[in-house]
Formats: structure tokens, sequence, C-alpha cells
């Protein structure tokens, strides 16, 4: 598979597990809002809670990626700005990835 088929297909899968993902999370981002500190920690004490919460943090950077590489592709002219933009962009979503899967860590124990 060649890298625009992949990075097409990557968008698209990415979008569509993204749905059910972004639902639970305004879901209990409205509830949450309610809750005392007890509540918040109860619900981040549930395995299957972190799991969804952290599926959710990382498929929306990695879509958030593709979606600054397809626009960074097509407006960049300049080879080596465009090069320079690209790596920056992945380095700093894989930064925001390890963070968040740092954060739920620290969530957790």
């Amino acid at each position: 598979m060649t890298s625009g088929k992949f990075h097409w297909l990557a968008q698209r899968i990415t979008a569509v597990l993204l749905l059910p993902l972004t639902i639970w999370f305004l879901y209990y981002f409205k509830k949450i809002i309610d809750y005392d500190l007890n509540q918040i920690s109860n619900f981040f004490n549930s395995y299957a809670n972190l799991l969804i919460l952290l599926s959710s943090l990382l498929l929306m950077i990695y879509h958030g990626k593709l979606g600054m590489n397809t626009i960074i592709e097509d407006y960049i002219s300049q080879k080596n700005l465009r090069k320079k933009i690209l790596f920056a962009n992945e380095y700093l979503s894989y930064i925001l990835m390890f963070i968040s899967i740092a954060s739920i860590i620290l969530l957790y124990f």
C-alpha cells in the first residue's frame, strides 16, 4: 500500500473510531462536571474508563497529525520548509501522545 493510500485510509479509520469515543467523552464530560473529587477519583480508578479515555486521546492526536500533514503537504510549497514542519508536527504529536500516556498512568496509580 502506498503512503498516500495508507494516509487516506488511516484518516478514515480514525474518524470512524472517534465517533463513538467522542460520544462517550462528551457524555461523561457532561456528567463529571457535577462530580466531587471523590467521585472523579472513582471514575478514573476504573480501568475501562482510563482505557477508553487513553484510546480517545491517542486517536485524536493521531487523527490531528494526519490532518495537519495533509494541510502542510498541500499548502507549503518550499520543500525544505515543508520537511521541517512535517518533522515538527510528527515530533509534537509523539510528545503529546507520551504526555497523554504518562498522565493516564499517573491518574490510575
